[in-house]
C-alpha cells in the first residue's frame, strides 16, 4: 500500500510542477505587455514633448534625456499630490538636469546690506496693481542660452520707469548691457548685477532692442549703435530690505527689480508659489510687475526672462510673506526713476 502511495505521489509532483510553471509564465506574459505599454506611453509622451519644444537628440542622448524626463515627471507628480498652493508642470527644462538649468539661467548674487536712499514717509498702497494692464511692461523675453537674468531685470525696470515718466513703452536692449557694461563690473553670461547695470544706464542710457538686438553671445561693444539712447534714467533707489510693506509700496509706484533664489521656480506651472528663503545668496534677477493682496494667498506678479512657454505665459506668482519673503523676493529690491 505504501509503495502504491509513493508511486502516486511521484506522478503527482511532476504534474504539479508543470502546472505551476505554466501558470507562472502565463501570469508573467500577462504582466509584460502592461509594463511594456506603460513604457511605450512614457516614450510617446516624451516624443510629444520633444515636438512641442522643438528639441532634437541623437539616439544616444535621447535615452539619457528620456530618463531625466521620466525622473522629473515623477517628481512633479509627487509634488502635485501634496495639495500645495502652486502646481508644477512640463516646460522647456523638464528634460534637463538641475545643474544644466542652473548653468543656463543662474549666476551667484551675494546679498548686500543696502543703504535705503529714499523711503516713503508713509507706507501705503492699493489692494492690487498690475503694470501689464497699465501699459508699462514689454512682452516676455527669453535669455536662453545665456545666464544674464540681471540684464533683463534691468531693462524691465528701466522700461517701466521710462513709460511712467513719458507715456512711451520701448523694448530696450539687453545686448547693450551684455556687450558694453563690463567696465561697470558685469561679466556677460558669467554673471552681473542690476545695480552695476543701472550705474551704466545712468551714464549712457539704453538703446532700443531693435537697434542693438539680443544674441545671447556677448562680444565687443558696438559703440556706433549706442547713441543716441532711446531711454535714460535719473536715479535708482534701494527699497527697504526684507519688508513686504516696503516692496508693495514700491511696486505701487513702478515695476521693481528683484534678486531671488529661483531653484524652486524651475518646474512651476501655476498657482502661488511659496518657497523659503534659505540663504543670503541669490541666483536670479527678475521683475515684480504687480501684486494682489486681496487674493488667498496674496501674491506678487513676477516677470521672468524664460520665454512665454514658462509658467503662466512667462510669469510666476510668488506669495507675499514676511521677512525676506518667498524665494527671497523681498531681499534686495531696486526701484528706477526716469
Amino acid at each position: 500500500m505504501i509503495i502504491k502511495m509513493n508511486q502516486k505521489v511521484g506522478l503527482i509532483l511532476p504534474i504539479l510542477l508543470i502546472v505551476s510553471l505554466a501558470l507562472f509564465f502565463h501570469l508573467k506574459s500577462e504582466k509584460a505587455p502592461k509594463a511594456l505599454s506603460y513604457l511605450e506611453a512614457e516614450k510617446a509622451e516624451f516624443d510629444n514633448y520633444l515636438k512641442d519644444f522643438n528639441k532634437f537628440y541623437s539616439n544616444s542622448e535621447y535615452q539619457s534625456r528620456f530618463q531625466i524626463f521620466r525622473d522629473t515627471i515623477a517628481y512633479i507628480r509627487v509634488m502635485n499630490s501634496k495639495n500645495l498652493s502652486w502646481t508644477l508642470g512640463v516646460n522647456q527644462f523638464t528634460d534637463m538636469t538641475h545643474e544644466e538649468v542652473s548653468n543656463q539661467l543662474f549666476n551667484d548674487i551675494p546679498r548686500k546690506e543696502m543703504v535705503t536712499l529714499k523711503s516713503p514717509e508713509r507706507l501705503s498702497y492699493p489692494a492690487s496693481i498690475d503694470w501689464r494692464s497699465l501699459g508699462a511692461v514689454t512682452g516676455v523675453k527669453n535669455q536662453s542660452p545665456c545666464a544674464c537674468g540681471w540684464a533683463f531685470s534691468t531693462t524691465g525696470a528701466v522700461e517701466g520707469a521710462y513709460f511712467i515718466a513719458t507715456g512711451r513703452l520701448v523694448s530696450l536692449s539687453e545686448e547693450q548691457l551684455l556687450d558694453c557694461s563690463d567696465y561697470f563690473g558685469n561679466n556677460g553670461c558669467n554673471g552681473g548685477y542690476v545695480t552695476n547695470s543701472l550705474d551704466y544706464v545712468l551714464q549712457y542710457g539704453l538703446v532700443a532692442e531693435t537697434t542693438y538686438p539680443y544674441t545671447g553671445n556677448p562680444s565687443i561693444c558696438n559703440a556706433a549703435l549706442i547713441n543716441p539712447p532711446a531711454a535714460t534714467i535719473t536715479v535708482y533707489n534701494h527699497v527697504t530690505q526684507d519688508s513686504s510693506d516696503a516692496l508693495l509700496t514700491a511696486v505701487a509706484g513702478s515695476p521693481i527689480s528683484i534678486d531671488v533664489q529661483a531653484d524652486s521656480w524651475i518646474n512651476y506651472s501655476g498657482g502661488v508659489l511659496n518657497a523659503p528663503c534659505t540663504s543670503t545668496r541669490y541666483n536670479y534677477s527678475a521683475l515684480v510687475v504687480g501684486y494682489n493682496t486681496s487674493a488667498n494667498p496674496p501674491y506678487y506678479i513676477v516677470k521672468t526672462s524664460w520665454g512665454t512657454g514658462y509658467g503662466q505665459g512667462g510669469y510666476i506668482l510668488v506669495a507675499i510673506t514676511s521677512g525676506p519673503g518667498s524665494s527671497c523676493v523681498q531681499g534686495q529690491p531696486v526701484q528706477v526713476i526716469a
